[in-house]
């Protein structure tokens, strides 16, 4: 037969009120009441506690940053920034013995530039310090308007000492090399000859292996359309390959693009020393 805590402790709180002489067990049946009924009291108190303990934790996880929260390290950034500040440049005036009297050319001016490299410190996003790292300066380059001093080539004493027959052709000449080919070409700014002239109307460039530098030439294009004494100072690709064995210059591109590719007969008047 079952009997519950409750049924048992009633029975004798019965058994000994009735037995007032018994008072001396008194003491037995409150200790035999704690025993019985100790589950009950630490069951009672484990949850009290439990319920405390749970509570105060879950406030601090909700309510504030707790010891057991993650820790997390901020993401340090280092960046390499580049700025490019441009600077003006001047206009100035030259005069220039590539350019023909009368004449003026612009060569165009080049902005300088200041680039500046800076560090970047970037905390979580955020820019936190800048350092300058270096300066390097590019200098600018003026604007420069030239004006022309070269002069004609004057070949007029040469003119005195050569006779011309009905055909416009020279009587008297060291050799003639005839039916052959010649096109035109122009130079650079700044450039210079093969023996070292600035190029200029009145010279031609020639193979110096056929044609030696510094002789003088009479040439007669087979059209007319230019004939007179040349000076022969440079060369060239074409002349060297054998593609033309007189190359005319002209001071700009379109006089060579008309000119074009043309027949002619070249008299040598003083042939130079023979150089290689």
């Amino acid at each position: 037969m079952n009997i519950s805590k409750k049924s048992f402790i009633k029975f004798l709180k019965i058994l000994f009120s009735r037995a007032g002489s018994m008072v001396m067990f008194s003491g037995i049946t409150s200790l035999i009441i704690f025993i019985v009924t100790m589950d009950d009291h630490l069951d009672e108190l484990t949850n009290n506690i439990t319920s405390s303990k749970i509570g105060r934790f879950s406030s601090n996880i909700l309510d504030s940053d707790s010891a057991l929260s993650p820790v997390m390290a901020p993401l340090v950034e280092k960046k390499i920034v580049t700025n490019t500040q441009d600077t003006p440049f001047g206009i100035v005036q030259e005069y220039s013995p590539y350019i023909d009297e009368g004449q003026t050319l612009t060569l165009p001016g080049v902005p300088g530039k200041i680039i500046t490299e800076y560090e970047q410190i970037i905390v979580n996003g955020k820019l936190i310090n800048t350092n300058k790292l270096s300066d390097n300066e590019i200098l600018a380059q003026p604007q420069k308007i030239l004006i022309g001093i070269r002069k004609p080539l004057d070949l007029s004493y040469l003119y005195n000492n050569i006779v011309l027959d009905e055909n416009g052709c020279p009587t008297i000449y060291e050799e003639i090399l005839k039916n052959r080919v010649a096109t035109a070409y122009t130079a650079d700014y700044g450039a210079r000859t093969s023996t070292n002239k600035i190029p200029q109307v009145g010279f031609v460039a020639v193979d110096p292996k056929v044609i030696p530098y510094h002789s003088v030439l009479y040439i007669k294009c087979h059209n007319n359309s230019l004939s007179g004494i040349f000076i022969a100072e440079d060369t060239g690709g074409a002349m060297r390959r054998g593609e033309a064995d007189i190359d005319f210059f002209m001071t700009t591109e379109s006089q060579c693009f008309l000119f074009g590719r043309q027949k002619i007969d070249i008299y040598i008047l003083q042939k130079a020393g023979q150089k290689k």
